[in-house]
C-alpha cells in the first residue's frame, strides 16, 4: 500500500497470501496430525524401551527350569479343572434331578419309552394340596 491511500494489487496478493497460509484451516490441521504423530513416535519408543530394559533384567532360567515350571503350572491348571467340572457336574445333576419329571410310555410295538419334561419355576412354591390334587 502506497500513502496516497490506493492499494498496490501485488503487494494485496502477497499480504493475503501469508496470512491464508497461516490462518488455513488445512495448514492447521496438518500442525496438529504433526504434534499428534511426534508424540506417538515417542511414546512408542519409550515403551520399547521399557519393554527392552524389562527383558534384559528379567532372570534367566535354564530350559529345564522353564519346563518344570510350565509342567507344574499344567498339572495345577488341570487339577483345578478336574475339582471344577466334578462340582458344576454335581450341581448341574442336581438341578436337573430337582427340575425335570419323567413319565415312561409303552408303544405300541412293546418297547419302553421315556419322556422328560421340566418343572416350571412356579410349580415349587404350590401348596401340597394343590400339587396331590393333580396327581
Amino acid at each position: 500500500m502506497n500513502f496516497s491511500g490506493n492499494f498496490d494489487a501485488e503487494e494485496l496478493e502477497i499480504d493475503e497470501g501469508m496470512d491464508f497460509l497461516k490462518n488455513n484451516i488445512f495448514h492447521q490441521i496438518g500442525s496438529m496430525l504433526k504434534d499428534v504423530t511426534t508424540n506417538l513416535v515417542k511414546q512408542t519408543l519409550d515403551v520399547g524401551n521399557n519393554l527392552q530394559k524389562a527383558v534384559i533384567n528379567a532372570p534367566i532360567l535354564s530350559k529345564s527350569e522353564n519346563l518344570k515350571k510350565k509342567e507344574q503350572i499344567s498339572e495345577e491348571k488341570i487339577k483345578n479343572l478336574e475339582r471344577n467340572r466334578e462340582e458344576n457336574d454335581d450341581a448341574g445333576m442336581s438341578f436337573f434331578n430337582s427340575n425335570i419329571v419323567s413319565i415312561e410310555i409303552v408303544r405300541e410295538d412293546g418297547q419302553l419309552e421315556k419322556a422328560f419334561f421340566p418343572i416350571v419355576p412356579y410349580c415349587h412354591s404350590l401348596k401340597m394340596v394343590v400339587i396331590c390334587y393333580f396327581i
